[in-house]
C-alpha cells in the first residue's frame, strides 16, 4: 500500500468522524429559546410589542407580558426559557388585544420546548396588588 492509498484511507475515516463529532456537539450546545409569536404566526414585531391596549390603561404589549403574574410568561419574553408564546388574536387582522368590559386581555398559549401546549392564560391591563398584571392560567 502507497502513502497515496493511506493517506486517502485516512482521510476517508477521519472526514466523517469529524463531521459527526461537530454534529453531534452542536446538538448538544443548541438549547431551546423562547420566542413570542403573534396572530399572524410569526414572531413579534416592534409596533405589535407596542400596540396599546383599547382601554383607558393604554397598556403595551411588551409591558403587559413583562410584567405578568405568571414566571413562564415573564420568562419567555425576556428569552430565558424554552417556553414559547402563541398569542391569540381577537379578530381576523391581528389584532392582539381584546376588549372585556371596562378593561382588555391577552389571551396566549404557552408550548415547552418539545412543542406541546402546557397552558392557556390571559393577561389583563389592569394591575393586582403586587403590581403586575392580573394573568390567569
Amino acid at each position: 500500500m502507497s502513502y497515496l492509498n493511506l493517506s486517502q484511507a485516512l482521510r476517508d475515516f477521519l472526514f466523517p468522524a469529524v463531521m459527526m463529532a461537530f454534529v453531534l456537539l452542536g446538538t448538544f450546545m443548541t438549547s431551546a429559546h423562547a420566542e413570542v409569536y403573534s396572530p399572524n404566526g410569526v414572531p413579534m414585531s416592534p409596533s405589535e410589542w407596542g400596540e396599546k391596549s383599547p382601554d383607558k390603561a393604554a397598556v403595551t404589549v411588551k409591558e403587559a407580558l413583562s410584567n405578568a403574574d405568571d414566571p413562564k410568561i415573564v420568562s419567555a419574553v425576556s428569552k430565558s426559557s424554552p417556553f414559547t408564546l402563541n398569542l391569540i388574536g381577537s379578530d381576523s387582522a391581528g389584532t392582539i388585544w381584546w376588549s372585556e368590559g371596562d378593561g382588555a386581555e391577552i389571551k396566549l398559549n404557552i408550548i415547552n420546548a418539545s412543542g406541546s401546549q402546557i397552558g392557556s392564560c390571559t393577561v389583563s391591563s389592569s394591575k393586582g396588588k403586587d403590581g403586575k398584571f392580573d394573568t390567569m392560567c
